[in-house]
């Protein structure tokens, strides 16, 4: 991936495939600032058909331009697996962990030390 640093106006996709999180990040790379847009639950470990034809609506309407994408490996897989080729490109890095239990400020705490 290219750049994991998280800048103002990037999205940030947190999920395990049960549930999946998307947030936007209103600080900045110093001290950001996540605000969720996006919260989705599903049945199926595999589920991220839901979330990714939501992103990809956002994407055709020019609202995501960056994304980071935290996620176990397996769920990460899957993800890349599911993902349109023009959503690929807007993704600018991967983090291996589930992140998606813990609350919102150490969400944020993780993903600046992994910078």
């Amino acid at each position: 991936m290219h750049e994991p640093v998280i800048r103002s106006g990037d999205h940030i996709l947190v999920g395990d495939g049960k549930k999946t999180l998307l947030f936007e990040n209103c600080g900045n790379a110093l001290n950001p600032k996540f605000k969720m847009i996006q919260q989705m639950h599903s049945a199926d470990p595999k589920g991220f058909s839901n979330i990714l034809s939501s992103l990809n609506k956002r994407y055709t309407k020019e609202q995501i331009a960056r994304l980071h994408i935290v996620a176990p490996p397996k769920a990460l897989g899957g993800l890349r697996d599911s993902m349109s080729r023009s959503l690929r490109r807007c993704v600018v890095s991967e983090v291996d962990k589930d992140l998606t239990e813990l609350p919102v400020k150490n969400i944020e705490r993780n993903l600046r030390q992994a910078s």
